[in-house]
């Protein structure tokens, strides 16, 4: 709500604020390869780890929601890492289909200046395999099976890990 004098009111979920210039966040896409070691990505104030592990060096059911765990062989790379689109869907675990991204931002209760700065990490295939920090989908599980791990790690302060689910 403007307020008058270039102020403006706003209200997401249990905070409220007061702010003299809203600025939008501006929206973002890089491609990386299977050597990207780190991507900064200052559109959203974070930063995104690759590592690469021979095998599954310990089980990744229950690692937290600032990293997601991959069967690096069943990853299609380059690997993009964008804002959200409208219209973006993710196949969940559990879940017999997809669901929407943003129905997924608003369920973990991020508040709406947030969601434009969360990371959507595609493969080239455009599976979205992680809503960083949110929710991992279905694709490309470590098994016990699989030979090579992809580990995401996700480095972004102004997320409350509260709201976050596990991966």
């Amino acid at each position: 709500m403007d307020i008058g004098l270039g102020i403006r009111f706003t209200r997401e979920y249990d905070r409220a604020a007061l702010h003299s210039m809203v600025v939008p966040p501006a929206p973002f896409d890089y491609e990386i390869s299977r050597e990207t070691e780190r991507l900064d990505i200052p559109e959203a104030r974070a930063a995104i780890s690759l590592h690469r592990y021979e095998g599954s060096p310990h089980p990744p059911g229950n690692t937290g929601p600032l990293e997601a765990w991959f069967d690096a062989d069943a990853v299609v790379f380059p690997l993009r890492i964008r804002s959200r689109r409208p219209g973006d869907r993710m196949e969940l675990l559990g879940l017999n289909g997809s669901k929407k991204v943003k129905d997924m931002f608003i369920d973990a209760k991020l508040s709406p200046a947030l969601r434009e700065r969360i990371p959507i990490v595609t493969d080239a295939e455009g599976r979205i395999l992680w809503a960083a920090g949110i929710r991992r989908s279905a694709a490309a599980l470590v098994t016990t099976r699989t030979e090579r791990s992809l580990q995401l790690k996700l480095f972004m302060p102004d997320l409350d890990r509260s709201a976050c689910e596990d991966t």
